[in-house]
């Protein structure tokens, strides 16, 4: 093969890599997943995934049932699947925290039916339900499908401890979610997204006593995100800023006052002239780390919080989340780049404008 078709080559493949949502990215690829599950709460599950593929586990009884299983796609990442009716029997005991579930990073789990983690015990006074230090997506398989997790509900005002569902970021795609927990049912400190999902944070019964609340808060996160489906929340909230589509439904108890955020790009259009740079956004630190950018083409490139027109022509920029199997989109804005007389030398030898010819 020739120089110049081996170049070729390698400019499509990078035309192509411009053109995907930067959500393939898998900075946060897990090493320990664990299970609350008898007789088995000490196998860290990639490292079975890691030694002999796909991880099945069954409980033997009768008719051969399968409780979980561990798949890995090359995009999503690690994909734990329960089945119906599953219902965990031991707690995860990890250098950490003890738990019913644990990953060190991203995850992503599917619920297909009715599924219970019960991690409040005496014997666990600081239990968290599931715990995720990374972004964990919770969907479900089937309409029906429901995920009933318990932390600690001992009420506690610190947050080491007695969390339903603690993750950095958590997605919850066409699932009914109950989380409780005695310092918070639901904990995700960059950003919760809810898409036609619902979800109840500390409703149970338990959590009151002479009708009040027995915990922190029902839900503490920087970013709620709710596109359609419910949430329901008992008691207060610790909710910085709220992104509401407005054809879902949400009932908080407690009176919530919070930002009205809107996720947009700095400017509606990026027009000017080849290699000029723009601000991507006014304030980066507003834009929760589960929101990605997807440029159409390599009219321009993408670094940090600077947009940089790459190429002569036009294309569009759009902001978004991947939620599960579904995509909510933010903002959208029109690029533009042209080149001028005195730059045709320096952008010729750039070499950027043979993108634009490679079919």
């Amino acid at each position: 093969m020739t120089l110049k078709k081996i170049g070729a080559a390698l400019l499509a493949v990078m035309l192509l890599l411009s053109c995907l949502p930067f959500a393939a990215s898998a900075a946060n690829v897990p090493s320990i997943l664990y299970v609350g599950e008898k007789n088995k709460t000490s196998d860290n599950l990639i490292d079975k995934y890691l030694s002999s593929g796909d991880v099945t586990v069954y409980q033997v009884f009768e008719n051969t049932t399968t409780y979980y299983t561990l798949t890995r796609d090359d995009t999503i990442g690690y994909i734990l699947t329960f089945s119906d009716k599953y219902t965990m029997s031991e707690m995860v005991e990890c250098s950490k925290a003890d738990c019913g579930l644990y990953c060190n990073g991203d995850l992503t789990v599917c619920i297909d039916g009715d599924v219970t983690f019960d991690a409040d015990t005496r014997e666990f006074g600081d239990a968290y339900g599931w715990r995720v230090d990374g972004t964990l997506t919770i969907q479900g398989t089937k309409s029906t499908a429901k995920l009933t997790v318990s932390g600690n509900k001992t009420m506690r005002q610190n947050d080491d401890g007695g969390i339903g569902i603690c993750a950095d970021t958590l997605m919850l795609n066409g699932v009914q979610v109950n989380a409780c927990g005695g310092y918070a049912g639901v904990q995700a400190k960059s950003a919760l997204v809810m898409y036609n999902a619902k979800l109840y944070a500390n409703t149970d019964a338990s959590m009151k006593k002479l009708g009040k609340p027995q915990f922190e808060c029902s839900i503490e996160t920087e970013n709620f995100i709710q596109s359609g489906g419910l949430v329901k929340a008992n008691g207060d909230v610790k909710i910085d800023a709220f992104y509401f589509t407005g054809n879902g439904t949400n009932q908080f108890e407690e009176n919530v006052v919070v930002y009205g955020r809107s996720y947009t790009f700095a400017k509606e259009a990026y027009d000017g002239n080849w290699s000029e740079s723009f601000e991507l956004f006014r304030d980066p630190s507003l834009i929760p780390s589960c929101m990605k950018v997807s440029v159409g083409s390599t009219v321009a490139k993408i670094s940090g919080n600077r947009v940089t027109l790459n190429r002569k022509g036009d294309t569009t920029m759009t902001l978004f989340v991947q939620c599960g199997k579904d995509v909510i989109y933010f903002s959208t804005s029109s690029v533009n780049c042209a080149v001028q007389w005195w730059q045709f030398i320096p952008y010729f030898f750039s070499f950027a404008w043979i993108d634009a010819y490679i079919k």
